[in-house]
């Protein structure tokens, strides 16, 4: 969309990059370089755990939150308020809490340390740029918000950050 910033569509794209990178270069990594091992046994079958995890905290996150959008925007014409109840009273943006266990699952099911560890970095840099245009523009534009963040102080993981 035009109204979305410059920064946030490279945010976005960062966050799909880093799913899209554990995917395509761990078998790379596997078959091709070599560089690092894969994941084995019981370990894969927790990735799994955590993968599945993470889905559905980011489903139960989207279905508590009928706001839920892939860019930053306040919805006026739908009547957007803060969303305080549920998993939003444990964390502000519980969304990408479970996009990060996804794909911390996803890498330690199908990948390698590799594509863990730059997945990560990827996650990293998109979620700090995402989050902080999200919380401006909700801060400066929906009623309420101030107030939300102060009583629910964390952003992504309760009692860390």
């Amino acid at each position: 969309s035009e109204a979305q910033p410059q920064e946030d569509k490279l945010a976005t794209a960062l966050m799909f990059s880093a799913l899209i990178l554990g995917f395509s270069l761990a078998p790379i990594d596997i078959f091709h370089l070599d560089f690092s091992s894969s994941f084995e046994g019981i370990t894969k079958n927790i990735g799994l755990a955590i993968y599945v995890l993470g889905i559905l905290l980011a489903m139960a996150s989207m279905i508590a939150n009928e706001f839920a959008e892939t860019t930053v925007s306040i919805q006026e014409d739908r009547g957007q308020r803060v969303i305080d109840n549920g998993i939003y009273s444990f964390v502000r943006h519980p969304m990408y809490t479970g996009f990060i266990i996804l794909i911390i699952g996803a890498n330690i099911w199908l990948g390698t340390y590799l594509s863990l560890i730059l997945s990560l970095i990827f996650l990293a840099i998109a979620l700090s740029f995402r989050i902080r245009i999200e919380e401006k523009t909700l801060l400066k534009d929906l009623d309420g918000y101030e107030e939300y963040s102060k009583k629910v102080k964390f952003r992504l993981i309760p009692y860390l950050f």
